[in-house]
Order: structure tokens, then sequence, then C-alpha cells
């Protein structure tokens, strides 16, 4: 198993089992670890510098995520991709994330300003990038764009819903770097939506906010071309 060459840990006083998990979590979404490759605890263990048993812990929540599975005798292996969970997987996410523009909108102690934030950077990675985007452009707008759907579902204020959200995220995004071979882009009509967004929000008019989630994440190039895939 190639452990990748470069390892980051954003909060170094994560307990060992979260250290494994978000780090694990990021090398199967970002395509490092290729579907089907074999995980071999021990080769995670050293490199993470944390004993085998938290990598253990870890792996069994990626099987319960489907980024892994476990076959007898042992051995994990990273899942091997199927369009049918994408289908199955996106109308689940579209809803949840209607459910936290609509929850953010009704919390009265709404704070806006990490979402706006995440939106300004947004839209000045999507100028600096231009008609040609490069890789590395398009992986700093897809991160920062989560940002913005992840600010959004903070301000919902429900634990259960972003615990929910975070797993099923991570496998779509693992659905658009590597099912479809090539990064997904920001449109122009989607950095709009943020907007608007941000705006029903503010209001505290949840319909809007539901009805703004909705559609910017049924008129992303990913659920098109999940949807023509049927």
């Amino acid at each position: 198993m190639p452990i990748p060459s470069v390892i980051e840990i954003t909060a170094v006083d994560l307990p060992a089992r979260e250290k494994v998990l978000t780090t694990v979590r990021n090398w199967i979404v970002e395509g490092e670890l290729a579907p089907g490759e074999i995980i071999r605890d021990a080769e995670i263990a050293q490199a993470l510098n944390v004993s085998r048993t938290p990598v253990r812990e870890a792996l069994l929540q990626l099987r319960a995520e489907s980024l892994v599975e476990m076959k007898p005798k042992g051995w994990t292996q990273v899942k091997l991709l199927d369009q049918r969970e994408a289908e199955k997987l996106l109308p689940i996410v579209i809803d949840l994330e209607a459910l936290a523009a609509r929850l953010a909108a009704a919390n009265p102690q709404r704070d806006l300003r990490h979402a706006e934030q995440a939106q300004r950077e947004l839209v000045a990675l999507v100028k600096q990038a231009g008609s040609s985007v490069t890789a590395e452009q398009a992986q700093e707008i897809l991160h920062a764009n989560d940002r913005f759907h992840t600010a959004i579902a903070t301000i919902a204020d429900n634990p259960f819903l972003t615990g929910a959200l975070l797993p099923l995220k991570a496998l779509l995004r693992r659905y658009e770097r590597i099912y479809f071979g090539r990064p997904i882009t920001i449109a122009a009509a989607s950095l709009r939506e943020h907007d608007e967004i941000i705006e029903a929000v503010r209001d505290g008019d949840g319909d809007r906010a539901a009805r703004l989630a909705i559609s910017n994440f049924s008129n992303a190039p990913f659920a098109s071309q999940t949807a023509g895939g049927r």
C-alpha cells in the first residue's frame, strides 16, 4: 500500500482515532488511495505515529461510511466505485442541504460571517482561474465551495444534521474526482445562488433558502452527469 508522501493534519490535538479517520478519509476522497487499494493498518499506524488500535477503529468507521470494505481473512480495501451508489446518494445530500439552509434561516442567532468569507474566497478563486482551470485550481475551488456549504450547515446548529452530511458529501466528492475522471468546477450561476442563499438566510426566509439550495445542487455538473448516466 503506497502511503501518500504529504500528510496534512489540520488539528494537532485530535484524538488518535480522529486523526487517522480524517487523514485516511481524505486520502480516499482525493484519490490518493485508489479504488481497490489494499489498506494495511500497520503501515498507516507507522505513517501517522499511532498504535494499530485507533487505525482499526477508524477503518471500521470508514466501512460504515462506504469508503472501505473488509473481506474475510482480515484485509481491507478501498471500496470500488459504482455509479448506482452515486445515483442513490445524490438526492439524499440535496434534501439534507435544503434542510440545512432552512434551519440556518430559522436560527435567530444566525451568523453569516463564515459563509460570506467563504463566498468571497470562492468568487476570487473562480475569477483568478478564468476559463482554463487547472486541476490544482479546481481543487481549491471545490474546497472553497465546501467551506461555503459547511458554513451554512453550521449556522443550522444541528450536530445530527452536520454529522450526517460529512460522510455523505465525502462520498460525493470521491465520485466527482474519480468516477468522472476530471475535477468539477463552479459555474457563475452557482455563485449567484450562493449570494441568494446568504440573503435568504439573513432574511430568515427558510422556504427560499431551501429552494435555492436544492437548485444549487441539482444544477451542479456532477448532478447533471449522474442523472445522465441513468
